[in-house]
């Protein structure tokens, strides 16, 4: 599963909007939002206290000094204020409007949340004119948050994203923002809280909101898997999908979140609408996926099924050991012995030292009743005088193979004991196709039955996803 957290490169907003001055929220909202919209049809403006605040708004509207704007929209809230608690006005949207517009340009956002619902049931008229003043709010303070974030400065940042999600809760992007942070400080419970709220927030239908919805949703996934609550995981990523049909990483892991929280035949519905493509494709399911479904498969009995899953990993990892030793499992449990050994002998030829692969072998010419191969097999194991497993770990730089030799007491036909030798090895780093991209040259020590010893072949290249060794 795709488990990192992955986003936008940067949160698109419906349009650019200058840094602020450097200073508290109400510095960041005295800008030059623009005037009330025309089809904004406000009903009481004959009182005079309401017609007052409306030209101190304007005229404050009309200064470029922040000082002198705040002058004249605080005398907006004083006359609107006195209008709605002394002058009988409490029913009248113009004085809610203008006590609105000018708390939200003195920093107040409660007030002016609590003013423009207010507006909204008084005058529907001016719906769209609280909207714009909300979104416009919204952005002002947005855009220096981000600039808070770069900076790795989200304490900041937060302060100004909390006054933007109150001002405007409808549209996703002060929410993920606020995830953002939480997740940069480390705190994932918050931080999934805050990317549910943006994955829900349904209130803008631009195609900015809806990717930062969907970014949303896939981290909510994330998160929540990671956290295993499964249930919610499915959610997201759910969601994701739903978002950006074409989401193949929300698709691939929705499935393990199904089958995480238990909802395997959902699962399954997917993954077989995934199986046409090949593994690793952009349409696939990932080989550990593949192999996560092969093994629930073949402990259900399942051997067809099994089949299908580990020979698509094959298909695009021919030398992927543990695949190839699942595939000849899943084959013998079908009772396909020309498959079992045709995948058995590939895999002794990926690790000849290996006892387990030689009795792949020899389980197929026992099922077959071939006496002159079980004799050959049975005197090949018999005769062994060590048994290599290996442990393999790729990097981005190259690849380390940590062969475990046990040792063996080998006897021959005659039943005298095989005295035991070192083992010279060329181990080959692979590609994913199989290239050989370098090798390294070990030995495989004589080792005492029972006695395991190590030996460790690292390999330097890019790109190094498999191994294969031989002897010497």
């Amino acid at each position: 599963m795709n488990r990192a957290l992955r986003g936008l490169t940067a949160l698109t907003l419906l349009f650019a909007a200058p840094l602020a001055a450097q200073g508290p929220i109400a510095d960041r909202l005295i800008g030059d939002r623009g005037k009330p919209a025309p089809e904004c049809a406000l009903s009481g403006m004959g009182h005079f206290q309401v017609s007052g605040a409306a030209t101190y708004f304007k005229s404050g509207l009309g200064k470029s000094d922040p000082t002198q704007r705040r002058g004249f929209f605080r005398q907006t809230r004083d006359q609107s204020t006195i209008a709605i608690t002394q002058s009988g006005q409490g029913g009248n949207a113009a004085a809610w409007y203008y006590y609105g517009r000018s708390s939200l340009d003195l920093g107040d956002v409660p007030a002016a949340d609590s003013a423009f619902k207010k507006v909204d049931q008084l005058a529907p008229a001016c719906a769209a004119d609280i909207r714009l003043a909300r979104r416009d709010a919204l952005i002002a303070l947005i855009t220096p948050a981000q600039a808070f974030q770069q900076a790795n400065q989200h304490d900041s940042a937060l302060v100004l994203l909390r006054a933007a999600s109150q001002i405007d809760p409808t549209r996703p992007h002060a929410l993920y923002g606020i995830a953002n942070s939480f997740s940069a400080l480390g705190t994932n419970d918050s931080a999934i809280v805050y990317f549910a709220k943006a994955m829900d927030a349904r209130g803008d239908t631009s195609s900015s909101a809806r990717n930062i919805r969907q970014a949303a949703a896939f981290q909510v996934g994330v998160l929540a898997f990671n956290a295993h609550d499964y249930t919610a995981s499915v959610r997201g990523f759910s969601e994701a999908l739903a978002l950006k049909t074409d989401d193949a990483d929300a698709r691939r892991n929705l499935v393990s979140a199904l089958r995480a929280a238990g909802m395997a035949d959902s699962a399954a519905k997917i993954e077989q609408q995934m199986m046409a493509a090949a593994a690793g494709s952009e349409a696939g399911l990932s080989t550990a996926q593949l192999a996560e479904i092969g093994v629930v498969r073949y402990n259900s009995n399942d051997f067809a099924g099994a089949i299908v899953a580990f020979a698509k990993i094959v298909e695009v990892e021919p030398y992927n050991r543990d695949a190839l030793f699942n595939l000849a499992q899943s084959y013998k449990g079908a009772a396909n012995y020309d498959k079992q050994l045709e995948i058995a002998t590939r895999l002794r030829a990926v690790e000849p030292l290996s006892l387990g692969a030689l009795q792949l072998i020899g389980q197929v010419y026992q099922a077959k009743k071939d006496q002159p191969n079980i004799l050959k097999t049975f005197e090949a194991i018999t005769g062994m005088t060590v048994d290599v497993t290996a442990e393999f770990t790729p990097t981005a730089t190259g690849a380390t193979l940590t062969l475990h030799a046990k040792g063996r007491e080998g006897r021959d036909i005659n039943e005298r004991i095989v005295r035991p030798a070192p083992i010279p090895v060329i181990v080959e780093f692979l590609d994913k196709a199989g290239t050989v991209v370098t090798t390294a040259e070990v030995t495989v020590p004589a080792v005492a039955k029972d006695v395991i010893q190590d030996v460790v072949a690292t390999g330097t290249g890019a790109g190094i996803t498999a191994w294969r060794y031989k002897k010497k």
